[in-house]
């Protein structure tokens, strides 16, 4: 059985106080997870520290991104031998911040290679944007982003991937539960495909686009929908819990 998965970033969000009276809010707080879930959060880098001395449990802590060069890395990026360092279990890979800078294929598959060479979980982050939404190219211009990342990756056990559309980032737009549901079905085949292996059907999918605490039990009674990612409602105590608990969380 799939594991169900709650990924949330922060991306810059939160000064230092802040983040502190989160995790303590949050000790407060019981997040009702089935089991086997898994509930991560990715604050920026100089929180990371204080995210592992204060994170409650079951949260993991994750990563934005990472460098695509193992060892000392890049100036002003962090390796992926010092994340596992902090504890980093899972990292983002493939945001649409990056790949609108230009982050390419080959760079996006280097860090992936290089996180499970150091025993972190890449969330390969893939989706298109509206011209390729409204011609119809979403399946086709998915598989080709994934096909590009996963190269030289033997276990897709080791991934997890989010379908993260361009079109509904920032624009008050969301995609359908039931368009996910088939968006990520035809992941888990793009891969199945790819490794000639069935089995290899067995990754989480997540999806990210407008995910809240009002709407968010709909993307996750879906058949092939395992998790979802969250950035704005992540920020907040009651959308976080809310997201995770569903609706009715109650307050403390």
């Amino acid at each position: 059985m799939r594991r169900a998965f709650y990924f949330a970033a922060w991306k810059s969000s939160k000064t230092m106080k802040e983040v502190e009276e989160f995790y303590t809010e949050l000790s407060r707080r019981e997040l009702l997870l089935p089991k086997n879930a898994e509930v991560v959060l990715a604050p920026a880098y100089i929180y990371f520290d204080v995210s592992r001395d204060k994170m409650p449990r079951p949260l993991q802590l994750g990563s934005q991104d990472v460098c695509e060069s193992d060892g000392s890395g890049q100036m002003g990026e962090i390796s992926a031998i010092r994340l596992k360092e902090f504890g980093v279990k899972y990292c983002m890979i493939g945001n649409l911040e990056k790949r609108n800078k230009g982050e390419t294929a080959k760079q996006i598959n280097k860090k992936i290679l290089t996180l499970i060479n150091n025993d972190i979980v890449p969330v390969l982050c893939v989706g298109e944007n509206l011209a390729e939404y409204e011609a119809n190219m979403t399946k086709e211009t998915l598989a080709q982003q994934i096909r590009d990342a996963l190269i030289g990756v033997d276990n897709p056990d080791n991934i997890i991937i989010c379908y993260r559309p361009a079109w509904t980032i920032g624009t008050g737009y969301n995609a359908t539960p039931d368009f996910v549901n088939i968006v990520a079905k035809s992941i888990r085949q793009t891969v199945i495909t790819m490794k000639d292996n069935a089995r290899a059907g067995s990754f989480p999918v997540l999806y990210g686009g407008g995910v809240s605490k009002a709407n968010v039990a709909d993307y996750m009674m879906q058949s092939d929908i395992d998790g979802v990612f969250f950035v704005a409602s992540a920020i907040n105590i009651d959308e976080f819990c809310g997201v995770i608990n569903g609706p009715d969380e109650p307050k403390v």
